[in-house]
């Protein structure tokens, strides 16, 4: 899955939306809103449904999700992410923790202002563990 389209800003902060599908429908309105102080962009980049989909997808893609799609790299000052929506079926409660965990320690990394979005909690339809 492919990252945001646009290089980074040089001079307004970079900030990255790395989350479900729901995101698409708020990500424009809010880069409209911020384009005076933030080049606002999503990881993936997608029109479409976009979303950063399971824990899972996001921690397998996640150092695409970091660098454009011309693979360069940014230096985010600020990354709002979520995951859950996608992480109803077969993740059970610990797999979605660790997965969740492993994108939070490498977000950190990154040294970006992190903000952790709780619009799609973990769903599944039954406990597993």
């Amino acid at each position: 899955m492919p990252g945001p389209a646009l290089s980074p800003s040089t001079t307004l902060s970079n900030a990255l939306v790395i989350a479900d599908s729901v995101s698409i429908g708020y990500t424009g309105t809010a880069a409209k809103n911020l384009s005076d102080i933030a080049l606002l962009q999503h990881g993936p980049y997608d029109t479409s449904d976009g979303g950063a989909g399971s824990t899972l997808v996001g921690q397998t893609c996640l150092d695409n999700f970091l660098v454009t799609q011309a693979q360069v790299k940014v230096d985010w000052d600020v990354i709002l992410f979520n995951f859950g929506l996608h992480d109803m079926v077969p993740n059970t409660l610990d797999e979605y923790r660790q997965q969740l965990t492993n994108i939070t320690t490498r977000l950190v990394e990154t040294g970006a202002k992190l903000i952790y979005a709780t619009t799609a909690p973990f769903m599944p339809p039954f406990s597993k563990g």
